[in-house]
């Protein structure tokens, strides 16, 4: 039997793919608040922090998810193990801490707007285009050469060297006033 998908098939499936992705968020952000107070409970025990690593695997951002272990969390990473951050540690108020865990977590800043491991992640899991427009502008340029076009191919041609030149300048000029804020 041959694939067949129609838009509404295609529609619930997406709307499946966002639904589990908005669950799984919050099923990570709620594990790592979890996660937090095994840490201060348990003397300091990185095993429930390593282990929303170890069971997000590939399918979650990780560095959004280290990233927020390391700001709310007393650990760190060492080659990519959840270890204590000692210094943290020893300056956390445990009891106080534990006695009021939400209020602790509120004033650490983990329930602030944009602080959730995902929107961490956001500003750096952003995809890249792999769009390259010189590749394009010559295998256009060569596909008019053989075609006979050469007249076009060379107004082409000194329209991106105007181009090259003008955005040339353009970061030079840029550069030079980096320059100068950096001195001022």
């Amino acid at each position: 039997m041959t694939y067949s998908v129609n838009n509404a098939q295609f529609a619930l499936k997406i709307g499946n793919i966002r639904k589990s992705t908005v669950t799984m968020r919050d099923d990570i952000q709620d594990a790592l608040v979890a996660a937090t107070y095994l840490c201060i409970a348990h003397s300091g025990g990185t095993t429930p922090l390593q282990q929303i690593l170890d069971a997000v695997g590939g399918a979650a951002h990780r560095q959004g998810i280290s990233t927020w272990m390391e700001n709310f969390a007393p650990v760190r990473f060492v080659k990519d193990r959840v270890l204590l951050h000692k210094d943290n540690w020893a300056k956390l108020d445990k009891v106080a801490a534990l006695a009021d865990f939400d209020a602790f977590m509120q004033s650490v800043g983990a329930n602030d707007d944009g602080k959730k491991w995902y929107q961490i992640a956001k500003k750096k899991n952003v995809t890249e285009s792999i769009f390259d427009p010189e590749s394009r502008i010559n295998t256009l340029l060569k596909a008019l050469d053989s075609h006979e076009c050469g007249t076009l191919a060379g107004y082409i041609r000194e329209a991106v060297d105007k181009y090259n030149s003008a955005t040339d300048l353009a970061n030079k000029v840029v550069a030079a006033m980096a320059a100068d804020e950096v001195e001022a």
